[in-house]
């Protein structure tokens, strides 16, 4: 049972650890992973020289690949076209801008991702009820619905034109850093979800039970008072989770602003293409299909994201019902409780008095 329990933990701290270095190999976790010694469950996250030195590397090859596929573009993949050369340069150049966009602002705000990385990993520990094993499988599922479709798309690469395979080749770099954004703020967003669940469900399991007792009359005045610490506790978690969850925001507004813009730009230059190719019929079929094909992948890609963000509102409002009703409720009952102790001291004194008389 023990063996069990440990191989899954391990199973699970391998898949989130690669997960992690699948962001640092596209620039979006441009920091170290800490491993602490004393408790290996326990991570934390650092500043990295190393981090910035990468992301600088990748905005050179950035700009290397755009010259390249803007030479393909201009000369090789679209000649005698002027229209469908210009949707090319201007898909090309909006893709490399949010890309460098996308790098120069995680390099630039390191500091700040790792302060925010820092902060949710202690929200974390600091909820002790909830565990990897009921946050995992949400986030499997949209890492594997992402790399699902990313594989799709990449299996119908177009190879028998060695032009074309090589812009698609590299106009792929600029599609995984875009997309590992798009995966990141989803898995971001569900971890949230769940802290905001595992909050409300313990903060109403609270209250329904502080309900009963003081209903039931079994609720000593100190009982009140630990009831009334704890839901003190939960509510200063709520805080943390609320600013943090602010920040997350503050954070991901532009590259995720910039992603969108360039998704939906994607969406309507491939739709163009792929009319013409089922259409009109003069571009190559498995050119098509792989214009189809990173459709699926940024609609995928864009509806996991906005699914998790209604949710983890949703959940968050939810939360802050549950805190206001907490503070209303634990302050009248335990008024109530100071206010019947005296009234009962009363009746006790009068029947006193009756029965001395």
């Amino acid at each position: 049972m023990w063996s069990t329990h440990c191989f899954a933990f391990n199973i699970d701290e391998m898949f989130l650890k690669s997960l992690f270095y699948f962001y640092k190999i596209f620039g979006v976790a441009p920091m170290i992973l800490d491993s602490t010694k004393n408790r290996p469950s326990d991570v934390s996250f650092a500043y990295s020289k190393f981090g910035i030195l990468y992301n600088l590397f990748l905005v050179i090859l950035t700009i290397f690949a755009f010259y390249q596929c803007a030479i393909l573009a201009h000369f090789e993949v679209s000649v005698g076209m002027d229209f469908q050369r210009f949707v090319n340069t201007t898909h090309l150049i909006f893709f490399v801008f949010t890309t460098l966009i996308v790098l120069i602002i995680f390099c630039v705000r390191q500091e700040r991702a790792v302060a925010l990385a820092n902060r949710l990993t202690s929200i974390y520990y600091l909820n002790k009820n909830i565990k990897l094993s009921t946050i995992l499988p949400s986030i499997k599922g949209i890492v594997l619905m992402t790399f699902a479709t990313t594989i799709l798309w990449l299996a119908t690469t177009p190879s028998d034109d060695a032009h074309l395979l090589t812009y698609f080749v590299e106009i792929s770099l600029y599609h995984f850093v875009i997309n590992s954004v798009f995966l990141q703020y989803s898995v971001l967003l569900k971890f949230l979800y769940h802290l905001y669940r595992s909050l409300n469900t313990n903060m109403r399991s609270l209250l329904e039970s502080l309900d009963i007792a003081i209903e039931m009359n079994r609720h000593s005045d100190n009982e009140i008072k630990l009831t009334s610490g704890r839901l003190k506790r939960l509510r200063e978690i709520h805080m943390l989770l609320c600013h943090l969850s602010g920040d997350v925001a503050d954070f991901y507004s532009l590259p995720i602003f910039f992603c969108i813009t360039n998704a939906f730009l994607v969406l309507i230059i491939y739709s163009y293409y792929v009319f013409r190719g089922f259409v009109i019929a003069i571009m190559p079929v498995l050119v098509t299909v792989h214009c189809t094909t990173m459709m699926v992948v940024i609609v995928v890609s864009l509806t996991i994201l906005l699914r998790t963000a209604s949710v983890t509102a949703a959940e968050s409002r939810v939360s802050g019902e549950i805190v206001s009703e907490s503070m209303t409720s634990c302050s009248n009952q335990f008024i109530g409780r100071q206010m019947a102790v005296p009234i009962v001291n009363e009746k006790v004194k009068h029947l006193q008095t009756m029965t001395d008389k």
